[in-house]
C-alpha cells in the first residue's frame, strides 16, 4: 500500500517537487512500469469481474490471465466503444464489429462468454437507430442502467433492453458524450463531451427532478476551446471533490460542481481521459495522451496527494513507446495496490505502486 507521504519523499528525491501539469522528471522504467502484453492494442477501458480484469480494446475484450497473459473472450474484429461491470459476473458492452451501427452485448459469465442484445436506443424511426452508445453507467442500487449518444442521455430498467431519453433528443448533432457519472450519495448524474462547434459540454441532472444545470460555460472558459469532457469522477479525501478530464487539462471542484477550479492545465490540448483516486491512501493518478495516434510519446503519470491541487508526475524510460493512456484502473490485489494503464496503440502496461513503498 502506498503511503502518501512516502510517495512524496520518493518523488522529491528523485525529480523534485513539480507543480500542476508538469511533464518533467523521471523515474527509472525498472522501478515503476511493466509492461502486462496487449502490445499493439488500444485499451479504451477496464472492468472487474469476480476473479480479475477485462480489458476493452479496438480488437476484442480480454481478459487478464496474470503476468503478461491475456485470453481474448470476443472476436477480434469488436472495437469496444464502452464497457460496463453491472454485477460481478453480469458485464455489457457496446462494439463497433463493421456493421452499419454497432452492436449491444452481454456477458452472464463474467466476460467468458458474449451475446447480442436486441434494443431501441438510437430511436426506431424508418432510418433506425441514429445513436450509437458512448457511455454506459449503471447504479446498482436501482438496477437502472445510463447510456450517452450523440447529445442524448437515457436509461433502460431492462438492463438495456429499451431505452428512454432523459435529456437530449435522439439524433442530435455533435461530437459525442463520452463522460457519464452516476453519484449515489447526492443522487445526481453528470455528463459531458464536446458539441458540434467543438466546445466543452458538463452537466449535471437532479435525478429526482430530472433538472439539469449546464456547467459547460464554466469548462469552457477553464480548459479554452476547442475542448471536450472525457471524464467526471467523485473522490472522497477530507471531503466530496468532484474532477472533470478532458482536452487541455482537470478541472476540480469542492461544492458539487457549482464552482470550478484549474487542477491541471496543460496548453498543448493535452487529453486527459480517466482519473483514479485510492481510497486507502488518498492519492489521486492520472495520465494523458499527447493526440497523435502514430508516434511515439512519453508514458507519464501524474500524482497527487493534496486533493489535485499539485501533481508530481512519474514517467517511462523509453522514449520509443507509444505512451499515451486512454484508460487507468486503480485495483486492489490481495492487499496490494496495482494501477494498470491502458495506452493507445501500446497495450497495457502497469504502475506497480507497491514499489515505491521502500
Amino acid at each position: 500500500m502506498i503511503r502518501g507521504i512516502v510517495l512524496v519523499v520518493l518523488l522529491v528525491a528523485l525529480q523534485g517537487i513539480l507543480g500542476c501539469g508538469g511533464n518533467g522528471g523521471s523515474l527509472p522504467e525498472e522501478d515503476v512500469f511493466e509492461s502486462r502484453g496487449l502490445a499493439g492494442l488500444t485499451v479504451v477501458g477496464f472492468v472487474e469481474n469476480e476473479s480479475t480484469v477485462l480489458a476493452a480494446t479496438d480488437a476484442g475484450i480480454h481478459r487478464y490471465d496474470g503476468g503478461n497473459s491475456w485470453t481474448r473472450t470476443t472476436p477480434e474484429n469488436w472495437s469496444v466503444v464502452a464497457i460496463e461491470a453491472l454485477y460481478p459476473s453480469q458485464i455489457m458492452a457496446f462494439v463497433d464489429d463493421g456493421g452499419a451501427y454497432g452492436r449491444l452485448v452481454e456477458s452472464l459469465d463474467g466476460g467468458n462468454s458474449w451475446h447480442a442484445v436486441e434494443h431501441d436506443f438510437g430511436g426506431s424511426g424508418e432510418a433506425g437507430p441514429c445513436d450509437p452508445v458512448r457511455r454506459l453507467r449503471f447504479n446498482d442500487r436501482s438496477g437502472e442502467l445510463f447510456a450517452t449518444g450523440n447529445a442524448v442521455v437515457a436509461v433502460s430498467a431492462d438492463f438495456g433492453r429499451t431505452w428512454s431519453v432523459i435529456d437530449g433528443d435522439w439524433c442530435g448533432l455533435a461530437s459525442g458524450l463520452s463522460a457519464l457519472t452516476w453519484v449515489q450519495d447526492t443522487q445526481s448524474l453528470w455528463f459531458g463531451g464536446q458539441n458540434a462547434i467543438e466546445d466543452p459540454v458538463l452537466k449535471r441532472m437532479d435525478y429526482a427532478t430530472l433538472n439539469v444545470a449546464d456547467r459547460s460555460a464554466t469548462a469552457r472558459d477553464t480548459l479554452g476551446r476547442p475542448s471536450t469532457i472525457k471524464n467526471v469522477v467523485r473522490a472522497m479525501l477530507d471531503g466530496p471533490l468532484l474532477f472533470a478530464t478532458g482536452e487541455g487539462g482537470i478541472m476540480r471542484s469542492a461544492d458539487d460542481g457549482q464552482s470550478w477550479e484549474v487542477s491541471i492545465a496543460n496548453d498543448d490540448a493535452r487529453f486527459y481521459f480517466d482519473l483514479a483516486v485510492d481510497a486507502r491512501t488518498g492519492t489521486i493518478y492520472t495520465a494523458g495522451w499527447n493526440k497523435d495516434f502514430t508516434s511515439p510519446q512519453p508514458l507519464i503519470v501524474e500524482a497527487s496527494t493534496d486533493g489535485g491541487r499539485t501533481w508530481m508526475p512519474y514517467r517511462h524510460a523509453d522514449e520509443r513507446l507509444l505512451g499515451g493512456v486512454w484508460s487507468l484502473r486503480l485495483f486492489d490485489d490481495g492487499g496490494r495496490s496495482r494501477l494498470f494503464l491502458g495506452l493507445q496503440g501500446g497495450g497495457v502496461y502497469e504502475a506497480d505502486l507497491d514499489r515505491l513503498d521502500g
